[in-house]
């Protein structure tokens, strides 16, 4: 079984691309649309990662805050679309796992879900091999 992720992104053709890519690595992807909307997909769905991306601070560490305060053991990845020192800090206080700031490399998105996988108690089986010399790896 491959591991369930969640995205939430304001950016609607980022979220798709980034969608796609993560399902051609393996993946089972539910893109949210809104806070409400990515609770109950978490809940529906027993993703064990959200991917939260967008350019207000602010608001995704309110996102983060909410997640967190769910209770539901999902670890928290975010892509905020500007470095910012102080948004990663407090995001790391609220539990986040990790800030990865845009654009992505796909080949380091993957590698901090699959750490996440390992760590987890209850991880699901890995998935399915990859080519052990990657093309260049593609950026969104």
């Amino acid at each position: 079984m491959c591991s369930s992720l969640l995205l939430l992104d304001e950016e609607e053709q980022f979220t798709e691309t980034l969608a796609k890519r993560l399902e051609d690595e393996g993946f089972v992807i539910h893109v949210a649309a809104s806070l409400e909307n990515a609770l109950n997909l978490l809940n529906l769905h027993k993703s064990e990662i959200a991917i939260l991306g967008g350019a207000n601070d602010k608001a995704l560490l309110e996102i983060l805050r909410e997640i967190k305060c769910s209770d539901m053991g999902i670890e928290v990845i975010l892509l905020p679309d500007q470095a910012s020192i102080d948004c990663s800090i407090q995001a790391m206080k609220l539990g986040a796992y990790d800030c990865i700031t845009k654009p992505v490399v796909i080949a380091e998105l993957v590698a901090k879900i699959t750490e996440i996988r390992k760590q987890k108690p209850n991880a699901r089986a890995r998935q399915s091999k990859r080519p052990s010399t990657p093309k260049k790896a593609p950026t969104l």
